[in-house]
């Protein structure tokens, strides 16, 4: 599955998917911000190792006017045999909504034309990230004290406003 995700290519006339070459995601967030995102890893260093000993493949999402970068998006394998994956990421550089909407959407259809399952989580006082999932066609499934938990309904994602606004 590893191959299968390192292999997708997602793009159109505004941006391209990358894989992850060792860009210093941290520097584009606050580091509250960050927290959010990894509460785990707290240096350049440290999210390095995550990504070269961690079982998925990190994505960097780029402007293709600009060439510069303006989110990231980790794929971590949850399962493999069930074609299971968890989504972690962020954005920055908030003000160009079609980039990080479309690009999101982009690359969420791509996963699910593999038949791949989509899952991600957030922690509980993370409401942009909430509000977000929610909007998106996430469903809350569990909440523990530390994370809310989500899978990804490709028909509620579709027929969501904020799909129909960006890809449509």
């Amino acid at each position: 599955m590893y191959k299968q995700l390192s292999n997708i290519i997602v793009e159109d006339f505004f941006f391209v998917w990358r894989k992850y070459q060792g860009e210093n995601l941290m520097s584009f967030f606050r580091e509250e911000d960050w927290h959010r995102i990894f509460p785990d890893v707290f240096s350049y260093e440290r999210l390095v190792d995550f990504f070269s000993w961690s079982t998925g493949v990190a994505f960097v999402a780029y402007d293709k006017k600009s060439n510069t970068p303006f989110a990231f998006l980790y794929i971590y394998i949850e399962d493999a045999k069930k074609q299971v994956v968890s989504i972690h990421g962020g954005g920055w550089q908030h003000a160009n909504h079609l980039l990080h909407y479309r690009s999101l959407f982009l690359m969420l259809e791509a996963l699910l034309s593999k038949n791949i399952k989509i899952h991600t989580s957030c922690i509980p006082n993370n409401f942009r990230a909430y509000r977000f999932l929610r909007s998106a066609g996430f469903i809350k499934y569990m909440q523990t004290e530390n994370y809310i938990y989500f899978w990804l309904s490709a028909k509620k994602m579709r027929k969501s406003p904020i799909y129909q606004k960006f890809i449509n």
